[in-house]
């Protein structure tokens, strides 16, 4: 009996060190709470002390737990038990963490000692402006102007990391559906190699998303499994958080949407509850598929029903709310409004009487850009662009933000405009 004891023990731990828990698809988030980045990341095998350590110096995991200078924070783990998808998604938040600070950080398994590399982030004034962020939508794994070696988006992104506090994709995260077989299951190959691709942009700026059309398989499982955002509950893809004097608030264009659904009754109230509470401040919601555009592709044209039936929906909420901008991808091209309600230009960007609409589904994925244009309605400003890029926006005070949209192929601004804060509320 006490050989078998042994022999079973001797397995167990041959079990813990053969099993492969090194950390990939490091990923930081904002929270509700402005002093909170939350860490996720993936391990092949389950362990069993998922853990993250922290720190405002510079130190190596394997010593650095439970030295005095060293935060650690005990995590979760969450397992993807879809078929055809293998691993373990593994999260936990650092906390109280102070503006205008440097901290290295490690993730792993505090048990093995399987430590990740140690990564580092500068935090910036989280209720302060200035401050700005990328956005774009529709990326995916080896679309147009990406390769295995490079992404030019991301490229641009990490160039500009310094300047920027985080990151908006506004939905199709990685486009492991485009098969056949994989539009219900997805494709984890694909999924995996966009999260590594991601990882230098990821694992130093807040990554905020919001799903497409191309991440629904398992009914957002993976989705909500691999990207941990401040929702009110774990089955839900919309949330709100508060940043630098900004609220913004992201909801799903793929689950219902329409009056006296649970979604519809929740982007209501965010929006009453906090213009209520903030007659003046900005107020910036995202999602994946426009309001307005003027490509010539199905979503685009007057007479899509969906689209209508969508612009009916939320149109005058965000009016009634003086929602200040509205974001969306779905759209490979980039196209802003002047401000609008109801298809007719609504003052100016001096003078805002409506939202402004930024479509930048322009990430660059294997579906390529839509070729063609409408004939340019009364609303659509500036220039409308075929191609990829990203945009940085620039909350510069309580009343003005900068927007400038950045072409991937000269790394340059080919597009801007400032926006003055509107008042317009019913």
């Amino acid at each position: 009996m006490d050989r078998k004891i042994t022999i079973f023990i001797i397995l167990a731990f041959v079990g813990i060190a053969l099993a492969d828990l090194d950390p990939h698809h490091v990923k930081l988030a904002l929270t509700k709470q402005t002093d909170q980045y939350r860490v996720t990341w993936f391990t092949n095998d389950q362990g069993s002390s998922p853990s993250l350590l922290y720190s405002t110096n510079t130190f190596q995991p394997q010593s650095g737990a439970g030295s005095a200078a060293v935060f650690g924070v005990q995590g979760s783990v969450e397992s993807f038990d879809t078929p055809h998808w293998n691993g373990h998604s593994n999260t936990a938040v650092m906390e109280g963490l102070s503006e205008w600070t440097t901290y290295y950080y490690s993730v792993g398994d505090k048990e093995t000692a399987s430590w990740s590399q140690v990564f580092n982030f500068s935090t910036r004034g989280f209720t302060q402006t200035p401050f700005k962020f990328a956005v774009y939508g529709d990326m995916g794994h080896g679309g147009v102007g990406i390769d295995r070696d490079e992404n030019y988006t991301l490229s641009g992104v990490v160039q500009r990391e310094s300047e920027l506090d985080f990151v908006l994709h506004v939905g199709d995260i990685a486009y492991a559906d485009l098969k056949l077989s994989t539009i219900i299951q997805g494709n984890e190959t694909v999924w995996n190699e966009f999260l590594d691709i991601i990882q230098p942009v990821s694992s130093i700026l807040p990554y905020m998303t919001c799903p497409g059309n191309h991440d629904i398989f398992y009914d957002f499982t993976v989705y909500r499994k691999t990207f941990f955002m401040p929702t009110d509950k774990p089955t839900q893809s919309w949330y709100s958080f508060d940043y630098g004097q900004v609220h913004f608030v992201s909801f799903s264009t793929e689950h219902d949407y329409f009056p006296l659904s649970s979604q519809y009754n929740w982007i209501e109230n965010e929006l009453k509850t906090y213009r209520e509470k903030n007659p003046n401040g900005w107020l910036v919601v995202y999602a994946h598929r426009p309001m307005y555009c003027s490509v010539k592709w199905k979503w685009c044209k007057n007479k899509h029903e969906s689209r209508k039936l969508f612009v009916k929906t939320f149109e005058k909420m965000f009016f009634r709310y003086n929602v200040d901008l509205y974001i969306a991808g779905h759209v490979h091209n980039y196209e802003r409004s002047l401000p609008v309600y109801k298809g007719e230009v609504a003052g100016s960007y001096e003078n805002p009487k409506g939202p402004v609409h930024i479509t930048i589904g322009t990430g660059g994925n294997k579906e390529g850009p839509l070729h063609g244009w409408q004939e340019a309605p009364e609303w659509s400003e500036g220039i409308r662009f075929i191609g990829t890029g990203f945009g940085t926006i620039n909350i510069l005070n309580s009343t003005t933000l900068q927007f400038d949209f950045i072409g991937n192929e000269k790394n340059d601004v080919i597009d801007s405009f400032t926006l003055t804060k509107g008042d317009f509320f019913e």
